[in-house]
């Protein structure tokens, strides 16, 4: 095989890793071949139609100093469930639905 048959930037690299919102635990942290990884300075893709570019994860707080129900789904916040700053968005891992992206511009529930 050639060196180019295993470069990811080919046009037929094929990424089947996906972090969901249950492999992310309450300290923002995720595994990945046995160890412990942090979701800040990782990218995520924003959800269409934002979703041109990876944003970078700048940032980590408590979900419960922003609001006290997922926006999404409307599930209790754990008090310990982490959001991350992603640019413009603040980006919530729900354990009962998705990753919900909000505009971090506006201000949320629970903020005074």
């Amino acid at each position: 095989m050639t060196k180019s048959n295993f470069n990811a930037r080919t046009t037929n690299a094929k990424y089947r890793w996906t972090i969901v919102p249950d492999d992310v635990n309450d300290d923002g942290e995720f595994e990945f071949a046995n160890h412990f990884n942090a979701i800040v300075g990782i990218e995520l893709r924003p959800p269409p139609p934002d979703n041109e570019y990876l944003i970078p994860v700048i940032a980590m707080r408590k979900a419960t100093e922003l609001f006290e129900y997922c926006p999404s789904c409307g599930a209790d916040v754990p008090h310990a469930r982490p959001v991350f700053a992603v640019g413009d968005y603040m980006v919530y891992p729900c354990l009962d639905c998705e990753w919900v992206w909000c505009d971090g511009t506006a201000p949320q529930e629970g903020l005074e």
